[in-house]
């Protein structure tokens, strides 16, 4: 789903990177043959070209292909964009069984009450959600900001969650 989205951002951005230096090389096409008609030199002096697109536009074009883009993704797997669940795209499967999600909600837990957040523990940390449930990982998140919030959980300095 992600590849799809970033493809379609990639593809808005070709587009629009397409139309302004289309647009460049008519404008200096143009001159080219302006010069010609007048008799004037072969040589072409270089033209300053600005983009002639303004946010509002290019955001539309990203809008519409990045929503093409997920009509395509949903069209392929057989999904109904209306009856598609949130949890389900941003959830990967649990393939754990029921004890290593209840040993890894009791490690989660553990880093938490260590007291101490760094690189470690965040890596830790995440390796322990990944075998969790969607209900358990959202249960493991809450004691994690719960715990930063009542002081209880000290971020060390570049620590990052």
């Amino acid at each position: 789903m992600i590849k799809n989205i970033f493809s379609g951002l990639l593809l808005a951005c070709g587009i629009v990177a397409g139309v302004s230096f289309e647009r460049i090389a008519a404008s200096d096409s143009a001159a080219v043959h302006a010069s010609s008609a007048v008799g004037s030199p072969s040589y072409v002096q270089p033209v300053k070209a600005t983009a002639s697109l303004d946010e509002g536009q290019v955001r539309a074009i990203l809008r519409e292909e990045l929503a093409a883009a997920l009509t395509a993704a949903l069209a392929n797997s057989g999904a109904d964009a209306g009856h598609m669940e949130q949890s389900s795209i941003a959830s990967p499967v649990v393939t754990a069984s029921l004890q290593q999600q209840q040993d890894a909600l009791e490690a989660a837990n553990a880093i938490i009450a260590g007291g101490e957040w760094g690189d470690i523990e965040r890596i830790g940390f995440h390796q322990q959600l990944a075998q969790l449930d969607p209900v358990q990982r959202e249960q493991a998140m809450q004691n994690l900001v719960q715990a930063i919030d009542n002081g209880s959980l000290k971020m060390l300095d570049g620590a990052s969650l």
